[in-house]
């Protein structure tokens, strides 16, 4: 009767137990495809991840600010979120002055929705850093007089 016993709750164990965690987040390296920019083109000699990478550098360029930064280098690194439903959420942004930081935040957080990363053909929350470095940037204004 014990053998049964243990056969039978061993048994709703293995049947409810083995839930698939849909609350985990998973890095690049992780997933079976990474996030796709659906207006951005497609390199085909380039992999699913390097396509999510190079466009992410580009999506973060066009959306930046210039900052002015008292001619010092700053480098911020942003954190966020791509979730399941393809919005993106900035969790943490390390390094920088305050004007950077922001500006950073600002630009990614003006990528356009995506497609989310997949993980057994399932839509999955993947966190990535993206490093951004402000340089700084010497502004001319000429002016043309005419006589």
């Amino acid at each position: 009767m014990k053998v049964l016993f243990f056969f039978f709750v061993f048994g709703v164990y293995c049947a409810f137990g083995q839930e698939k965690d849909t609350t985990k987040i998973y890095i690049l390296s992780e997933v079976d495809v990474a996030p796709l920019f659906p207006k951005l083109r497609i390199i085909d000699s380039l992999t699913s991840k390097q396509n999510f990478e190079k466009n992410l550098r580009y999506q973060v360029l066009k959306n930046i600010e210039i900052v002015t930064n008292n001619h010092i280098l700053n480098k911020v690194f942003v954190e966020f979120l791509i979730k399941k439903d393809g919005n993106i959420e900035v969790l943490r942004v390390r390094g920088g002055s305050k004007a950077v930081k922001e500006s950073a935040i600002r630009a990614v957080e003006r990528i356009e929705k995506i497609i989310p990363a997949k993980k057994d053909s399932q839509p999955v929350t993947m966190r990535s850093i993206i490093p951004i470095t402000f340089k700084p940037v010497i502004i001319f204004e000429f002016k043309k007089e005419y006589e």
